[in-house]
């Protein structure tokens, strides 16, 4: 299955060239009114502590901030993380890319990824010619439920020296849930392989209550003797132009982590280092909670309006159980029934809305074609450019 980008970037600039107009998209990152709210108290404050613009300042700096950090965890969850276990990252992309790096420089080699996965996770492995990627490919059947025997049988006959996975489950809004992810771990020490946990886009609950700093599946999966668990409170609240990210790793790979980012990304801007304090501060807990607990609200209203919009039509989306990113997809064709990029372009020069079809993250062929849908969106665009989408005779 083909996951790359080029064809679909090209088909939306080829199409915004030609016709002269924007099209909808139900399945882009941006935001760009007030559906979503936004913490502009904390960002005031921090442009306002922004004071050393001249100052290039590196990850293996960070100490201080990240012993803050530890004080925070401890005294509001009353947790113990040591600085030795943490890296602080410019975004979650990058934390991945810094992750596999310190893997290859270990020799690690043979990754098993479950999918479906992050485009990100695959390129980076991909760009070193020494590995090998096995998947596990999950099924919408089954709600993308991971079978533990299944997983162990992989495991085991492919010499696996590495799990990776996202949670939840990218862009299906499905949760690995905690007794589950206590198997894997276990599976992890018994082979004593690495596991990479991306939680960039989890800890946004819908069938139970989350606190924004909730760090209940970091506890599980630092359980495991080698482990990488990537974090980023700022994509949970939508900060995506202040963005920053932690890394918790076991301490021997945290070095390397914090060489490479030296290297690779230089120095943190002022701005994302004093919006970090300003996140991670005793003062500003309530405030964020607030906020984070209407945006769920919002997303979650969102996504019963467009449940019901889909009734009595061809397509249906995936249950809600964690994220903001979902699938809508069609019950009768499959990926593998489908041209993609044909269906992909008919339905943005019929109906002006540009999709980002499922084969960019889910590659098993018997899942059910779909689109990405962003559900913090404003909810009358989310309405109209569904609606234009789905009458699409594919």
């Amino acid at each position: 299955m083909d996951y790359s980008l080029e064809w679909l970037m090209k088909l939306r600039t080829d199409y915004i060239n030609n016709i002269n107009i924007v099209p909808f998209s139900p399945s882009d990152w941006n935001n760009n009114d007030n559906t979503i709210k936004f913490p502009i108290n904390i960002i005031e404050k921090a442009m306002e502590n922004n004071k050393n613009h001249h100052k290039y300042t590196f990850m293996y700096d960070l100490i201080n901030l990240k012993t803050n950090y530890c004080k925070f965890i401890k005294n509001y969850l009353h947790y113990d993380i040591n600085t030795n276990n943490m890296a602080i990252s410019q975004n979650s992309t990058s934390s991945i890319y810094l992750s596999m790096q310190a893997l290859f420089e270990n020799k690690i080699k043979r990754f098993l990824v479950i999918t479906p996965t992050y485009f990100s996770i695959l390129d980076t492995i991909k760009s070193n010619k020494t590995t090998n990627i096995y998947y596990y490919h999950l099924n919408d059947s089954n709600n993308f439920k991971i079978n533990i025997d299944k997983l162990k049988k992989i495991i085991g006959e492919q010499y696996i020296e590495c799990l990776i996975i996202t949670d939840p489950i990218f862009c299906t809004s499905q949760e690995v849930n905690s007794e589950i992810l206590e198997q894997i771990i276990k599976i992890c020490n018994d082979k004593d392989i690495w596991i990479v946990y991306d939680y960039t886009l989890g800890n946004i609950y819908f069938n139970s209550d989350s606190d924004l700093f909730n760090i209940n599946k970091l506890k599980i999966v630092q359980k495991a003797k080698k482990y990488i668990f990537i974090e980023s409170i700022s994509k949970r609240i939508f900060m995506n132009g202040i963005k920053n990210s932690i890394i918790f790793a076991s301490t021997q790979i945290i070095p390397e982590i914090e060489s490479i980012s030296n290297y690779i990304n230089g120095g943190f801007s002022s701005s994302q280092l004093s919006f970090f304090s300003e996140i991670y501060s005793d003062d500003n807990i309530k405030y964020l909670n607030n906020i984070f607990i209407q945006n769920k609200k919002i997303i979650e209203n969102n996504y019963n309006i467009i449940k019901t919009l889909l009734l009595d039509t061809n397509y249906d989306i995936y249950s809600l159980e964690s994220g903001y990113y979902t699938t809508i997809y069609h019950k009768d064709y499959k990926l593998e029934n489908l041209d993609i990029e044909s269906t992909t372009k008919k339905i943005l020069y019929d109906a002006n809305t540009f999709i980002i079809p499922n084969c960019r993250f889910s590659f098993y062929k018997t899942n059910h074609f779909g689109f990405r849908v962003n559900l913090s969106k404003n909810k009358e665009y989310l309405i109209n450019s569904i609606l234009n989408a789905i009458k699409v005779n594919i």
